[in-house]
Parts: C-alpha cells; sequence; structure tokens
C-alpha cells in the first residue's frame, strides 16, 4: 500500500483568447464489477470500456486541456487521454496508486481560480473560486455561503442515479466561466 502525501501545484494559463476544458472524473476503466453488477448490454469490461471510449472520444477534439478528477485506476488510462492530444491535468482518487499524482492542484485560468481534488472537502481553501471534484459521481453544480462554486462532472462508466457524464468549461478573458454537463 502507498501512503497518501499531499502535492499541491500552481499553474497559471497564459492564454489569451476562449478556452474549452473538458472535465472527466471516476472513469474506472477496467473494473469487472461494471460488467458482473450492473446490466450494462456488454459481454466483457474490454467491450464496455471500448464503447464508453468511442463515444467520449469523439467529443474531445474540441478540447485545449483535460482535468481528471481521479479515480483514473488504470495508469493505461491515462496514457490513453493523454494520447488524445489537449495537456492532460489529474489528480489522485481513493482508487488510484499512483504516488506521483497530487491530491489536489491549484489552476489559474483567466484569473479564476481552481482547487482540483478527487474527494469533496469539507470546506473549500481559502482564496478558492471554483472546486472542482469526484469521487460522488453525481454531477454538481452548487454554490456555498461563502460564494465558492462546487461542481462535479458525475462519471462516464458507473453513475449514480443520472446517468453517464463528463463536463465543459467555457472560459473567456474578462467573463464568468460557462460549465456544461454533457450526457454520453
Amino acid at each position: 500500500p502507498y501512503t497518501p502525501r499531499r502535492a499541491l501545484r500552481v499553474v497559471s494559463h497564459l492564454r489569451e483568447e476562449r478556452m474549452a476544458t473538458l472535465f472527466i472524473a471516476d472513469t474506472h476503466f477496467g473494473d469487472a464489477r461494471l460488467v458482473e453488477r450492473r446490466r450494462t448490454g456488454f459481454a466483457s469490461v474490454e467491450a464496455h470500456d471500448e464503447a464508453l471510449i468511442a463515444r467520449w472520444n469523439a467529443r474531445v477534439a474540441a478540447a485545449d486541456e483535460i482535468w481528471h478528477l481521479g479515480d483514473v485506476c488504470e495508469k493505461a488510462t491515462l496514457q490513453t487521454i493523454r494520447g488524445l492530444g489537449p495537456e492532460v491535468f489529474v489528480v489522485r482518487g481513493n482508487q488510484d496508486n499512483q504516488p506521483d499524482w497530487p491530491l489536489s492542484l491549484e489552476l489559474e485560468r483567466f484569473g479564476h481560480r481552481f482547487h482540483l481534488v478527487h474527494i469533496p472537502p469539507g470546506h473549500a481553501p481559502a482564496g478558492t473560486e471554483y472546486l472542482l471534484h469526484g469521487h460522488t459521481h453525481v454531477p454538481r453544480d452548487e454554490t456555498d455561503q461563502l460564494g465558492v462554486r462546487w461542481l462535479n462532472p458525475g462519471c462516464i462508466t458507473r453513475p449514480r442515479g443520472a446517468g453517464t457524464s463528463f463536463a465543459w468549461l467555457l472560459l473567456e478573458p474578462g467573463q464568468d466561466i460557462e460549465w456544461r454537463i454533457v450526457k454520453l
């Protein structure tokens, strides 16, 4: 077993035009329980994964970046996502055994401050405008009493009640963010 260690990085983006970021969480590819426990209509976990990947990949072309909010599960899955072209940022989820992946990331885009983490904390770190998380497998878009917006793209493999989904974050200089949940 590995010992989780907090790794926090600050990355500032210098882009000057519109930016589209694709969010994904809880991919859980390679998990045989998906086929065993759910009536997916697929004969194997491989067939299930390939079908979802094909549906997702068809929508990735417009992304400038991909932010994965944890539970990648298979290191090969992250390599496949990185092979799609856009820059990929990932945080470690509770099902990931990659000690070199950070537990959280602080990113800034067009002056907006984002905190990325897998398991949603009890409160957002100071200075956070947008807290993005996975873990629950349920899409989320809520603003707390302090004005922090909590966002979750849902899950593309094992959703809980809301159907398979991922999300887009659209940013432009001097504008509020636009968050879109996309059903698969």
